[in-house]
């Protein structure tokens, strides 16, 4: 079995329907069958259907052999950068909308989420309700603030949550700190993570 571990995903429905932060959505425009998404940190252009098609990322999961792919918001989908419950708000949207994807896929995905770790406090509700919805991890990004406060954030975050959900993600960018597990205990909670299920 061939597992990709870590593809990000744009579920194209949700940002296309924010609901009542409209005006703090990304920006979407989808043309001649092509993606590009900007929010404030970051601008994703030209992303072909497999970037936001379930089907079209399917096929080709095929045509690279690739069995089964965890599957999570981009990094520049965190909205680290909102008011809380704001990025509550946008986590919940795209949670349900990937896990909607695993869900209707079970063979082909699993879903990992979001949380807006800025409140730790809403972070471990959502953490919660992405559990119990499906979601097979969480995606984590390691630049809420300067480094001290997100390793702060995500010790107060993680503590709780060890015998509940599965997995997180560091995924560092430009201006985070180092990611803070090592490779082979991410690799092998991944596997764990994955394999739960079946």
């Amino acid at each position: 079995m061939n597992i990709d571990l870590h593809s990000h995903f744009f579920p194209l429905e949700a940002l296309q329907n924010p609901g009542k932060y409209e005006n703090r959505a990304p920006k979407v425009v989808l043309d001649k069958g092509k993606l590009s998404v900007t929010s404030q940190i970051g601008f994703r252009p030209g992303l072909g259907a497999g970037a936001y098609d379930a089907s079209a990322r399917i096929k080709a999961l095929d045509e690279m052999q690739i069995d089964i792919q965890a599957i999570s918001p981009s990094p520049i989908l965190l909205f680290y950068w909102e008011e809380p419950a704001v990025a509550a708000h946008f986590s919940r949207k795209q949670n349900e909308a990937i896990q909607a994807i695993a869900q209707k896929h079970p063979d082909r995905f699993v879903g990992f989420g979001s949380v807006p770790l800025q409140s730790v406090e809403d972070s471990i509700v959502i953490a919660e309700e992405a559990k119990s919805m499906g979601l097979r991890g969480l995606e984590i990004g390691n630049a809420v603030g300067d480094s001290r406060s997100m390793i702060r954030a995500s010790n107060r975050f993680s503590k709780p949550l060890r015998n509940s959900i599965c997995f997180c993600s560091f995924i560092p960018w430009k201006g985070g700190s180092t990611p803070m597990i090592p490779f082979r205990q991410f690799l092998a909670t991944c596997c764990n993570s994955l394999f739960a299920r079946r």
